[in-house]
């Protein structure tokens, strides 16, 4: 506008030009067939690289909440053994001496291989078992004979078929004074 001001001062005529035209020819408007399929191919690949990664993290978080179900009752197991009342008169039957034989968490007796339900859905179905195995065998570490024991208790489990890391806790029990 100053521009056209200014010309109309001096007596010069200005062309006026649309802008748009000046910077942008027709014949170079809008994108190639080229240029729109690298960037769908682009785009694809990147959503495919996204969908995965979604899809690793779903089964990540799967086989964590079994191994947080697995933790759960092997620590109930242990913080059971070590608050259950002990002395030598009163052995329960979850510090026996044994080597390794199944455990049945509910009804305080030695089982063969008791399984146990890590993960149930909804309508009841279970979905994962383990296996709890109780080991307790007599602790010669101790200076004194104490009567002292040393408890594990392993977990196997396996999610579709596929052996997962057990899960195992230990620990030492000495009689109560």
């Amino acid at each position: 506008m100053i521009q056209a001001l200014y010309a109309k001062l001096r007596g010069l005529r200005t062309k006026r030009i649309p802008v748009a035209s000046a910077r942008f020819p027709k014949k170079n408007a809008g994108f190639t067939i080229i240029e729109v399929a690298v960037a769908v191919t682009l785009l694809a690949l990147f959503g495919m690289a996204g969908i995965d990664a979604l899809l690793t993290l779903n089964r990540d978080a799967g086989s964590l909440r079994v191994m947080s179900a697995a933790r759960e009752v092997v620590q109930r197991n242990m913080e059971m053994a070590m608050t259950v009342p002990f002395d030598s008169s009163n052995i329960p039957a979850i510090l026996a001496v044994n080597t390794g034989t199944g455990w049945n968490e509910t009804s305080d007796v030695s089982l063969g291989s008791a399984p146990i339900a890590l993960i149930t859905a909804r309508d009841g179905t279970v979905l994962v078992t383990g296996t709890l195995k109780r080991t307790v065998a007599l602790f010669s570490g101790s200076t004194y004979n104490a009567n002292t024991r040393r408890i594990t208790f392993t977990l196997d489990y396996s999610i579709n078929g596929k052996s997962k890391p057990s899960y195992t806790l230990t620990s030492i029990r000495s009689p109560d004074i």
